[in-house]
């Protein structure tokens, strides 16, 4: 309990050492006080956020994976290649890491649109939305002029004529974005002219006829534009390690998206194919150009063979030089396989330095006998074709085309420098064997010079027939491959995937609609604590102040206290009354012989007069003899209630007294009644000059001669910030009872509060709560006001102010919770 001293409170605005928190407990209290708002507001959000599901159309996702296979003939070129690219300070790509983007290049979706000609969208209204249709559409349109801009219009079916024909109606057309005011009845396959261009409708089968009962949207759009579209649908990843790819496809309808994955496979192989059929359609093309020119120089040697032959009348020559072919035999044979060797290395040198064929790719004459440079030609073509696919999706510029073109001629260079290499050591070897060829030719030189000039014509022959015949194999293989080059990719899971929209996420929006519905009453309720600055409970004062707490006067439960000019009674237990005589009992304790109890708050309505009349009751209950003195010489507010009277003019009370009109305090002195059980002295007529009148003398006169007659002198005085009638009476009083009213005064006030009790203006002061808004905490929490009594009133009691506003009842929430953590410790 207070006592008299007062020491200040090292407290006041500064850090608690406690950090006072919302607990748990306290969030799970708040939203059980208030659970309705919560209910309500998790329903609307629920609702509303089905509604939003509703309107958006659901997105269906479909993966396909394909597996990308390697081109067996490379060997160990494009390990060679890749180390000569490093040292030469180049990279290289890995042609399956370049696949993904090719995949879902812009060529490849232009083609996907145009076959399953994507670019004609079909709609029809669903609730809240409209429902993307692809094999489901009813009909089909087709569009017979050219695109120019995008257009749609609406189909009606109508019901079928007599003759069994059905009809439909066109109607709403937009063209580019003008609307267009049109409405025609046609029957399905008749072409029409409309503004939106000439088309033909067409039923498709996939829905009876006679079930089209719907309005059906139909538009068309660029085929670009819409590939572009579709390409954001559209994404692919390489699994780790290995020639893998994922294909993923996410749309508004699910048959559609499986269409499109596989159409979209069929057309990269269709591709690739292509690609690789380029290779054997130039090499086809130059083996022709060779063997054309080999045939007309065979030709010309075995005409001049026959001539030889036709002069000398001879028809073997081998008789008369058997011993000497012999011994050339393999020196000859030698050196007609160095001369195709160079013949053949030596086309391929003349291919490359030829400035047209700088972008073609290189002939590939690899056979039975491969040239020393034939795998990197190879290497060399498929980093072109690589190139080629690449570019039709990006510019020259990019930085992907600049490596791979790098690259590229760092081959070219290299494949060079080998075929040079290559027809040097062939040369060498050739002067070799036609050196040894030579020294034989000397040794037959008794042979007739005919025999000589014939054998030189059939070694011409022999070396042409093997390059025609070699050209021939070439070709043939070169024929087999156009006939049996297979496809890149080879599926390895067709369209697949669950037949679940992936979006909208109906568990997440929907958990996420119920927490932002518990959300934003609690956020409402937090905000309006934030800004609320109005003293709400016995902590604000505590932690602001060290003046002492007399007792807390609860909110009424009765709806009808309002018009009662007293609320305790003998016979009362209401929590009420339970407060004022805890309130007595508490005044006892802090100054056993102060009989003077001045009354005043900070302004008016924080119900200071309810307070002193009904203090004044419970202290004359006790047997006290009590009267009760209305100083509000101005309004004489407490008068008006207690007596129920308006007019005072005729009426005498203390003015009559500070005036010097009356002396008889007997007959200023009002006695009790059986209501109120104390005597009272009105407050008599209003004056001019009621501020000169409390600071004459006579008032200190009165007060003491009411000391010496009753036990306590209850004094209801002005609101102390109202006027200066509170601090001018302050000098009779042994005791000043400062009324606070929950939920009116301002906490930026109470700083001023505690100077005046640091000061000393007001003599003793404490501090009476009124309208304190009580919630349930369990028996024995805080401070009952029915300790002793066994009603448990207080903290734990449970009352609410019917006549409380709605904000008031948010705010206890929030600060009844925040009361407790030192309740305890400041008393």
């Amino acid at each position: 309990m207070p006592t008299q001293e007062y020491p200040n409170n090292p407290n006041i605005n500064t850090k608690e050492e406690e950090e006072q928190v919302i607990s748990l407990k306290d969030i799970l209290e708040m939203i059980a006080a208030r659970w309705y708002w919560f209910v309500l507001s998790a329903i609307v959000c629920i609702i509303l956020a089905r509604i939003v599901i509703s309107t958006i159309e659901p997105t269906y996702q479909q993966n396909s994976m394909v597996l990308i296979k390697e081109d067996d003939k490379k060997g160990d070129s494009n390990g060679s290649t890749q180390a000569f690219l490093q040292l030469s300070g180049l990279s290289s790509t890995n042609e399956i890491e370049n696949e993904p983007y090719v995949i879902k290049s812009t060529p490849l979706v232009q083609e996907v649109v145009q076959n399953l000609h994507l670019n004609v969208n079909y709609r029809k209204w669903k609730t809240l939305r409209y429902e993307e249709l692809f094999n489901e559409t009813p009909a089909t349109v087709d569009f017979v002029g050219k695109y120019y801009k995008d257009v749609s219009f609406a189909i009606h079916p109508l019901s079928a004529s007599m003759c069994k024909i059905y009809k439909f109606e066109i109607s709403d057309p937009t063209y580019g974005v003008s609307k267009i005011e049109y409405e025609k009845t046609v029957p399905y396959f008749v072409p029409i002219n409309t503004p939106a261009g000439r088309v033909i409708i067409k039923p498709t089968g996939q829905v009876p006829i006679d079930k089209f009962n719907y309005d059906l949207y139909v538009s068309r759009h660029d085929i670009g534009k819409t590939a572009d579209a579709f390409k954001n649908e559209l994404s692919t990843s390489l699994e780790k390690n290995t020639s893998l790819i994922t294909i993923t496809c996410e749309d508004k309808n699910l048959g559609r998206a499986q269409a499109i994955l596989k159409n979209l496979v069929d057309i990269y192989n269709k591709y690739t194919i292509e690609d690789k059929n380029k290779v054997a359609e130039n090499t086809a093309k130059f083996i022709d150009n060779r063997l054309k020119m080999v045939s007309q120089e065979l030709g010309a040697v075995d005409s001049k063979l026959a001539n030889i032959k036709s002069r000398s009348k001879i028809i073997d020559f081998e008789d008369g030089a058997q011993e000497y072919l012999t011994e050339s035999s393999a020196a000859k044979t030698n050196t007609v396989e160095l001369q195709t060797e160079l013949s053949v290395a030596n086309y391929i040198r003349q291919y490359l330095n030829s400035t047209a064929n700088r972008n073609e790719l290189i002939p590939d004459l690899q056979g039975k006998d491969d040239l020393a440079a034939s795998n990197q030609i190879t290497s060399y073509n498929e980093a072109m074709l690589q190139r080629n696919r690449l570019i039709l999706n990006s510019s020259p510029s990019s930085p992907v085309i600049a490596d791979l073109d790098r690259s590229i001629a760092a081959m070219r260079t290299n494949i060079k420098s080998s075929l040079y290499a290559n027809i040097r050591s062939i040369q060498i070897k050739l002067a070799d064997a036609q050196s040894a060829e030579g020294e034989i030719n000397s040794k037959i030189s008794s042979v007739p010079e005919t025999e000589k000039t014939a054998l030189d014509a059939k070694r011409q022959q022999e070396i042409k027939a093997a390059i025609y015949t070699f050209l021939l194999n070439k070709r043939e293989e070169n024929a087999l491959q156009l006939a049996i080059t297979e496809s890149s990719a080879k599926v390895i899971e067709p369209p697949y995937g669950s037949t679940a929209m992936t979006s909208p996420k109906r568990s997440i929006i929907l958990l996420a609609s119920f927490i932002i519905g518990l959300a934003i009453p609690f956020g409402i309720l937090q905000l309006l604590a934030m800004l609320d600055s109005k003293v709400r409970g016995r902590k604000d004062i505590e932690d602001n102040t060290t003046v002492p707490i007399l007792g807390e006067i609860p909110a009424s439960s009765k709806s009808d206290d309002q018009e009662k000019a007293f609320v305790v009674d003998k016979t009362s237990n209401d929590p009420v009354s339970e407060a004022f005589r805890l309130v007595r009992s508490n005044l006892s304790f802090m100054n056993k012989n102060a009989k003077v109890i001045m009354f005043t708050s900070t302004t008016a309505g924080e119900g200071k007069s309810f307070v002193t009349r009904n203090l004044a009751v419970t202290l004359a209950m006790s047997g006290k003899k009590v009267i009760l003195v209305d100083t509000d010489i101005r309004k004489a507010t407490q008068t008006k209630i207690i007596k129920h009277a308006n007019d005072f003019s005729n009426r005498i009370g203390l003015t009559n007294y500070l005036a010097g009109t009356e002396e008889d305090l007997d007959k200023l002195v009002q006695k009790n009644d059986d209501e109120s059980g104390f005597d009272m002295l009105m407050s008599g007529p209003i004056p001019p000059n009621p501020a000169e009148l409390l600071m004459s003398e006579r008032l200190d006169f009165i007060i003491n001669k009411l000391r010496e007659q009753y036990d306590y002198v209850i004094v209801d005085n002005v609101p102390a910030q109202v006027v200066a009638d509170a601090t001018i009476v302050n000098r009779i009083a042994d005791i000043t009872i400062y009324v606070i009213r929950e939920g009116v005064l301002d906490r930026r006030y109470l700083p001023e509060l505690e100077k005046l009790h640091q000061t000393g203006k007001f003599k003793n002061m404490s501090i009476i709560i009124n309208d304190c808004h009580m919630e349930k905490k369990g028996y024995g929490y805080g401070y009952g006001y029915g300790y002793g009594y066994g009603y448990g009133y207080g903290y734990g009691y449970g009352i609410e102010d019917q006549k409380s506003s709605t904000f008031d009842k948010i705010m206890s929430v929030f600060t009844k919770h925040k009361r407790h953590h030192k309740h305890h410790h400041r008393n």
